[in-house]
């Protein structure tokens, strides 16, 4: 048994102090474990949140869990230099007005349905204005350019799209909690949500089955 203590970003105004303990059960294809045909237990990471005094628990797990089970379409580390997540590649006009951003063409929404230009565009027009404030006037259009590429066009020059685009998660419209990540929700009951392994996740099933 594995336990690290890492300090997390406040939520809800007051500091989180999550346990993860990674509970890691391998049955070795030979010796005393080895029963028959019998498969290696699955792996599994256990997460816990230490709360601050009047926060609510609820708030703190399921936001752990939407990080983990939602991707936006780039990321930016703290050494500032953007790095692809759900696109794959975007590249800029030299006036700077047109961005085009194409998107893992392998990339599955955890209901099943493959990730289209026409989706992210629905769910971006819908997000962006809450992202960019006043500064989504500067997007003039979304464009579909083919299946698994957008463009988009601004009036003027924008720092503000990029930032929204790396804060943005792409949730799949719909009352359930389905994006792209590495991780599914399975089940929620009061202080716990349990995710499962995507399997069809575009780089590989993650090494861990289930949190």
């Amino acid at each position: 048994m594995l336990t690290v203590k890492r300090a997390r970003p406040a939520i809800g105004g007051a500091r989180v102090q999550p346990v993860v303990v990674l509970l890691i059960v391998v049955l070795s294809g030979c010796g005393a474990w080895n029963v028959g045909n019998s498969k290696p237990e699955p792996v599994t990471l256990r997460i816990g949140f230490g709360l601050a005094a009047g926060t609510n628990p609820d708030t703190g797990i399921r936001q752990a869990a939407r990080n983990i089970v939602l991707e936006e379409l780039m990321s930016a580390p703290r050494d500032g230099r953007t790095l692809a997540g759900l696109a794959e590649s975007w590249s800029t006009s030299p006036d700077g007005l047109t961005w085009r951003i194409r998107l893992r063409p392998s990339a599955i929404f955890h209901s099943g349905k493959p990730v289209t230009a026409e989706s992210v565009k629905q769910i971006l027009q819908t997000r962006l204005p809450d992202s960019m404030g006043p500064a989504y006037e500067d997007v003039a259009e979304i464009r579909v350019v083919s299946i698994s590429e957008l463009e988009f066009r601004l009036r003027q020059r924008s720092s503000f799209l990029m930032e929204a685009l790396t804060d943005t998660s792409i949730q799949e419209t719909g009352p359930a909690l389905s994006g792209t990540g590495p991780f599914y929700v399975t089940n929620e009951r009061d202080d716990q949500v349990e995710m499962q392994a995507n399997r069809q996740y575009y780089a590989g099933k993650p090494p861990i089955d289930r949190i």
